[in-house]
């Protein structure tokens, strides 16, 4: 087994899908050759006298369907602590799948036959099989590969302005949309909650006095994010809480020009901070237990950010 990119493990599965279920895994007996390439003159040049199947990726796109609030997963905790990971980004891969043949006759029809069968083979499938993507060192996780074949997301003029482009004449193709999920965070290891305690307090019955409890403090966390020349408008500073039921689940906000941020009106418990720049690499994450002191009054916290 060998390791390949997540983009490059989908495109050889594909083919791989596509010679056992479309080709029925007797590609020498049925003499039909698949190609990633271009479909560019150079393609159409070279053809062979044999038919070909084209899957050509022509595009990529955030997908931003199926993109989930809780940017967080926890695994398996060792310890008093857990790894935890933000979801991986889903990434939509369109291919435009045509047919190619140059033989004596009836390449047309050799053609409509093809489509035909790449509909029947690849129309069966909502996701791609995962052991097939194993084989190239790729694992998508629970989310898997999906898939979408005939997407009506081309109009005529579209494939037109494509074909043009090429230099090649029009085919009828195929539209077929995979989205794939690209890890782009890594795991780091936060400490968990190991241990409740819990209060209970006698409601008295109605007609008598009953104490309103105080609202829990306004605590806040503030501090600087540290770095070398940075643009402070791209910079975002999260705050992730690890309590289960804690209404301030996430939230994030932008420092000032010189660097000071600030979360206000934080009730007590244990959350994870981190600063983002959108430039990519791992954050610093960093735990931040909030609490108050006897007298209700709120306990500043302060955490300096580091990019």
């Amino acid at each position: 087994m060998s390791d390949h990119t997540p983009f490059e493990a989908v495109s050889l599965t594909l083919k791989d899908l596509v010679e056992r279920d479309v080709l029925l895994g007797d590609t020498d007996k049925s003499g039909v050759k698949i190609s990633l390439e271009v479909p560019d003159k150079e393609f159409v040049s070279t053809l062979p006298a044999e038919p070909v199947i084209n899957m050509y990726l022509y595009s990529l796109q955030d997908n931003l369907e199926r993109r989930s609030a809780d940017s967080f997963s926890l695994g398996a905790r060792s310890g008093n602590s857990a790894p935890m990971s933000r979801l991986p980004r889903l990434v939509n891969l369109n291919y435009m799948i045509s047919c190619w043949s140059r033989g004596p006759e009836d390449n047309a029809l050799v053609e409509q036959l093809l489509l035909s069968r790449i509909v029947q083979g690849l129309g069966k499938h909502h996701s791609i099989p995962p052991d097939m993507l194993n084989t190239y060192g790729y694992q998508p996780g629970p989310a898997g590969v999906t898939v979408k074949i005939l997407l009506d997301q081309d109009n005529k003029r579209t494939q037109g302005e494509f074909w043009n482009a090429l230099g090649a004449h029009p085919k009828p193709v195929i539209s077929l949309e995979l989205t794939v999920p690209v890890d782009v965070h890594g795991k780091v290891s936060t400490p968990v909650i190991t241990e409740l305690k819990r209060r209970f307090k006698k409601i008295p019955p109605p007609g008598e006095s009953r104490q309103v409890p105080d609202k829990p403090p306004a605590l806040i966390i503030s501090g600087n994010v540290i770095g070398g020349s940075i643009d402070y408008a791209t910079v975002t500073v999260n705050l992730q809480s690890t309590d289960s039921g804690n209404p301030v689940s996430y939230r994030e906000t932008r420092p000032t020009d010189n660097g000071f941020y600030a979360f206000q009106n934080i009730g007590p418990g244990t959350y994870v901070i981190w600063a983002e720049n959108g430039q990519g690499g791992l954050p610093n994450f960093q735990s931040v237990l909030v609490g108050s002191d006897g007298s209700g009054n709120p306990i500043p916290v302060t955490r300096h950010l580091t990019l």
